[in-house]
């Protein structure tokens, strides 16, 4: 088990080194035409200058996605708070109705003993512009070292406040000179990248 371990990080390790050495070359098997291999990609003049159309040949479950015209008008709008809402740092006493036993139960034996025992309950709520799927890009800087290898599509543990959820992000160059960005097979050892994932 540990040599088929030590074997697979060998391996994953080699094809990182050579994703550094060749970023932008990709073997074509000798079977298969590279005009049939890459049929589905399309080639850009300048990855900086070509027109690129975002909403372009995207797959059906992506049309639920939220789209922002104006992210900053958004974002005024979100943070604009209700007249309904609890302030913060404020107490509240939430009655709930309908709780299974079970978990009824394990509160009570998690409060009852004591602080030592004690096991908080976390509410949380959705705003109401919270109600669509959406694409979100992190900039994330790898602190791993030279033992351990983050490829695009691994599965990864998201922590924001108390929502903790998996994610498979795919990984790109960090510029900020363009709008459109190469992906990345492996999140860089140095330097920053940028995650886009559907949380």
């Amino acid at each position: 088990e540990e040599e088929r371990a030590r074997s697979e990080w060998a391996a994953r390790r080699a094809e990182e080194q050579e994703q550094k050495d060749y970023p932008d070359e990709v073997e074509v098997p000798g079977d298969v035409p590279a005009r049939q291999r890459f049929a589905r990609y399309r080639g850009l003049r300048s990855l900086r200058t070509s027109p690129w159309d975002p909403f372009e040949n995207l797959p059906q479950r992506h049309h639920k996605i939220v789209h922002f015209s104006s992210p900053a008008m958004s974002r005024a709008k979100a943070l604009k708070t209700p007249e309904s809402a609890v302030p913060a740092g404020s107490y509240v006493t939430l009655h709930i109705e309908r709780v299974p036993k079970s978990l009824a139960h394990s509160l009570q034996a998690s409060c009852a003993g004591g602080m030592s025992g004690y096991k908080p309950l976390v509410v949380g709520g959705l705003a109401g512009y919270e109600n669509r799927m959406g694409l979100v890009h992190w900039r994330v800087t790898s602190y791993r070292g030279e033992s351990n290898s983050v490829k695009s599509k691994d599965t990864l543990v998201l922590v924001q406040g108390a929502r903790r959820m998996e994610i498979r992000p795919i990984f790109s160059e960090a510029s900020e000179s363009s709008n459109n960005h190469r992906m990345l097979r492996y999140l860089p050892g140095t330097g920053s990248g940028v995650a886009s994932a559907y949380p």
